[in-house]
């Protein structure tokens, strides 16, 4: 068997690289993920980066025999591979096993928008990543999520405009980019905010008066007290607080409540 890192790598000899290399479990580790449409396993994500490892020396090397990288580390690499006009249905679907389980491991709530598919598209899941970073103490800049596919060039084409936004809008625009299904690179991205933020309170309490007739109730209910003597109805505000979160999306961020509309 010939190991030669540069000539076992996928990009250049797919079929030898998965034929010899394969794990004997690995086909099995992947359909038992089809089937219940769940996440691979740690162990097969690295059996995958083995795989299609360009090098020895590559990140993608360096995550297979267990150092601790991120999906930040990684995606460069796999992604180039991706991007082969000639590379394989099945190594295809490697890398695409292989971004999700960053991308979940990582974002405690990753949306997916494929779950009736079996094998996961890295175009349909979004990535929280840096946008942009500040030298000012104040803020430490801009996170957001992208497209699992999103090139780092993709990425630093809209930092400037990210920039300007929050510049203008502020933390509401902050708080919109926390959104685990707002894609930062959406070219409609500033409509997209100014249609669906409804506004933003200094407490709980101002947005449940200002988002519901609890003010009302709460004098139609005192009156009623006062005609009958004592308490005869509690308000549950908790439920209140719940039904409002289903209704609306509530991004809590230093000190605030930004409301979103779903």
């Amino acid at each position: 068997m010939n190991k030669n890192p540069e000539q076992s790598n996928p990009r250049k000899n797919p079929e030898h690289s998965a034929r010899i290399r394969q794990p004997a479990n690995f086909a099995d580790d992947l359909w038992l993920a089809e089937r219940a449409r769940t996440d691979i396993s740690r162990e097969v994500a690295q059996q995958i980066a083995s795989l299609i490892a360009p090098s020895r020396r590559s990140a993608l090397a360096r995550f297979a025999h267990g150092e601790p990288l991120k999906n930040a580390d990684l995606r460069a690499e796999y992604l180039e591979i991706l991007d082969a006009p000639d590379l394989p249905a099945e190594v295809h679907d490697w890398i695409h096993w292989l971004g999700s389980h960053l991308i979940h491991a990582e974002n405690p709530q990753p949306q997916r928008k494929d779950r009736t598919l079996p094998v996961p598209r890295l175009d349909q899941i979004l990535w929280r990543t840096w946008l942009f970073h500040d030298q000012d103490e104040t803020r430490q800049g801009a996170q957001g999520y992208v497209r699992g596919t999103a090139s780092p060039e993709e990425i630093a084409a809209v930092e400037q405009q990210i920039r300007d936004l929050v510049t203008s809008y502020g933390d509401p625009f902050l708080a919109f980019l926390s959104m685990n299904d707002v894609d930062a690179l959406a070219p409609n991205l500033e409509e997209t905010f100014n249609d669906f933020f409804e506004g933003t309170y200094e407490s709980r309490e101002d947005l449940l008066y200002a988002m519901t007739e609890l003010q009302e109730v709460e004098e139609a209910i005192r009156g009623f007290q006062d005609r009958i003597g004592g308490e005869a109805v509690y308000i549950d505000y908790d439920e209140i607080w719940e039904r409002l979160q289903d209704a609306y999306t509530i991004v809590p961020m230093r000190g605030s409540f930004y409301v979103f509309t779903k």
